[in-house]
């Protein structure tokens, strides 16, 4: 299966350095899968530090659960299948 990845964030206040890179790290591989990884925040704080980074140009990025998820969903529907 192609991978699918939403990460809620809505309780994160703070991300460092290590936890920008791993989030980075899935993003890559759920892309090499065929897939994407979403973030979900609506902390001003957390898209600062998003916008300073210019992570926000690699991450699909939502308000709400519903929405990240919806999303997630048509992520599949637009990834061209790989014939064997």
């Amino acid at each position: 299966g192609r991978a699918r990845v939403v990460v809620n964030l809505l309780r994160t206040t703070y991300l460092d350095s290590t936890a920008l890179s791993v989030l980075t790290t899935a993003q890559k591989q759920a892309r090499e899968a065929g897939g994407n990884l979403g973030l979900v925040f609506d902390q001003p704080q957390i898209e600062k530090i998003f916008t300073i980074t210019g992570l926000q140009r690699v991450f699909p990025i939502f308000r709400t659960e519903t929405d990240a998820m919806a999303e997630a969903r048509s992520w599949i529907a637009a990834v061209p299948h790989k014939r064997k």
